[in-house]
């Protein structure tokens, strides 16, 4: 007697295979974003915590003076380019040029960290400390895509004794709700979110 081995036939093989390839170009995208927005939030954690530690060390040994954000300072490049190479692993030095093209930000000085993240400084403001300040932009990934604020663009500030804030603390109407009034520019206002949530992703 022959017996009959159940199994699936040819077509219902080739109609499983087209139902998991349909499942996997609606899910693999979604999973892929999701992936690297977390890599990339990482990333910016990691840079803030170092810069933090870098400005501790600026604040506590008081190593460059005010220079980060005094209303008025000399040589800033030459003590910017000392500043990155103490504390940087930096691979090169990026061009005003290039900020203001490539990444939408016009920079005093910047560099490009051998992981290919770009942190570039601009000074801003005049007259008293209180009312000036140096605004960090980061490209977590630089050149790689996708190259969008608040997905590996971000932007703070640096105010008076090195706070990393993105509205000034000094302000007589400083309020924290304000880092996400609209007002502010996009890659600033999702940086103020996380401060906000205390650096955690929602």
């Amino acid at each position: 007697m022959y017996k009959f081995r159940s199994g699936f036939t040819l077509a219902e093989t080739m109609i499983a295979v087209a139902i998991v390839g349909v499942i996997a170009v609606l899910t693999i995208p979604s999973f892929v974003k999701g992936y690297n927005q977390r890599a990339n939030f990482t990333k910016l954690l990691k840079m803030h915590h170092d810069l933090e530690q870098n400005l501790e060390i600026l604040r506590t040994q008081n190593i460059y003076g005010d220079y980060l954000n005094s209303s008025l300072y000399t040589d800033n490049e030459t003590k910017l380019k000392d500043f990155f190479n103490k504390n940087y692993k930096v691979k090169s030095t990026v061009s005003s040029d290039e900020c203001s093209s490539e990444f939408d930000f016009s920079c005093d000085y910047a560099v490009r960290l051998k992981d290919n993240s770009v942190i570039a400084i601009k000074k801003i403001g005049s007259g008293s400390a209180t009312n000036s300040y140096s605004s960090v932009y980061i490209d977590v990934n630089g050149y790689e895509p996708p190259n969008q604020n608040c997905e590996d663009r971000y932007q703070f500030n640096i105010y008076k004794k090195y706070e990393i804030d993105v509205i000034n603390p000094y302000s007589t109407s400083y309020t924290p709700n304000l880092r996400v009034a609209n007002t502010l520019q996009e890659r600033l206002r999702c940086v103020g979110e996380y401060i906000n949530n205390g650096w955690k992703r929602e």
